[in-house]
């Protein structure tokens, strides 16, 4: 693509900076979505961490693309228990979005922080996703088992009762609800539940 923009530059006379510089900018983004479609079916987790960190390295400062790759190699992180890596990459992926961070990351984030002990800091990330329509019955779930995690058994409680009057199929809901209840010592609810 390189070599046909200057091909095409000298048949028409130079090329001016600005013709080079979109052409350079085009070929960054062929390659970075070349990143992103090869880390996305990467069979392991070397292969797809080395493509997530190029995809990192060539993206332009402050893109959306940079969000992405954040956000994608830290739920790589997350998914293989790099817990520390992955709050990075998520907290540096939601800071990129500014006022408007991806749910997914910010529940992601969350799920990391969890899983790091660090359960407070989890639960305002879970309530910040649940703000997105598309996240947040998943978000008030983790909320839930984020509070129970605290021993805030009545709101964790409370979370679960709201979640399955909205969806009583609901079923994961449903059997964490249970647990709490079970916890609490109400056998008889927990096992009408």
């Amino acid at each position: 693509f390189l070599l046909f923009a200057a091909f095409a530059g000298c048949s028409a006379g130079f090329a001016s900076p600005d013709t080079r510089a979109e052409a350079a900018a085009a070929a960054d983004m062929k390659t970075l979505t070349e990143l992103f479609n090869r880390a996305m079916t990467s069979p392991s987790y070397e292969e797809a961490e080395s493509l997530w960190t190029k995809a990192i390295e060539i993206a332009p400062p402050n893109s959306p693309a940079l969000s992405a790759a954040y956000s994608n190699r830290g739920t790589l992180r997350l998914q293989y228990s790099e817990w520390l890596g992955a709050v990075e990459d998520l907290q540096k992926s939601v800071d990129l979005d500014g006022d408007h961070p991806d749910p997914l990351a910010l529940n992601n984030l969350g799920n990391s922080k969890g899983a790091l002990g660090r359960w407070d800091e989890a639960m305002a990330d879970f309530l910040e996703a649940s703000r997105f329509e598309d996240m947040r019955a998943i978000a008030q779930a983790n909320y839930a088992l984020a509070a129970f995690q605290t021993g805030r058994q009545d709101l964790a409680t409370s979370t679960a009762r709201k979640l399955l009057r909205k969806d009583p199929e609901f079923l994961d809901m449903r059997a964490a609800l249970s647990a709490f209840l079970w916890a609490a010592g109400d056998q008889a609810e927990a096992e009408a539940e």
